[in-house]
């Protein structure tokens, strides 16, 4: 669910406002970082200063449950990425053909 809810705030252009505002900044600045990863090490980040206060067992269940939001998050950009894409070169198609 956290993914999923990633996923709309970021193909609406929008933010959780929390730490993915970081990677969707870096994203606009240079297209080629990738908003799932920056959140995956930003959150990893915070879990390794977290291991001084809760320990080692919290933190393994933190980063668990971030890698597989953030692949699960990364799936679904590339999948959104992707039908933009085909949305786009069929639109040029057609802008061609009219304009024949």
């Amino acid at each position: 669910m956290i993914a999923l809810g990633y996923y709309l705030c970021i193909t609406a252009n929008a933010s959780t406002v929390g730490f993915d505002v970081i990677a969707l900044i870096l994203h606009h600045k240079n297209k080629k970082i990738d908003i799932a990863a920056t959140i995956r090490i930003i959150n990893l980040i915070v879990l390794l200063l977290g291991l001084l206060v809760y320990g080692y067992t919290s933190i393994i269940k933190g980063v668990a449950f971030t890698l597989i939001f953030s692949s699960l998050l990364k799936k679904m950009l590339n999948r959104n990425q992707k039908a933009v894409l085909i949305d786009t070169e069929g639109q040029l198609d057609k802008t061609a053909k009219t304009e024949k």
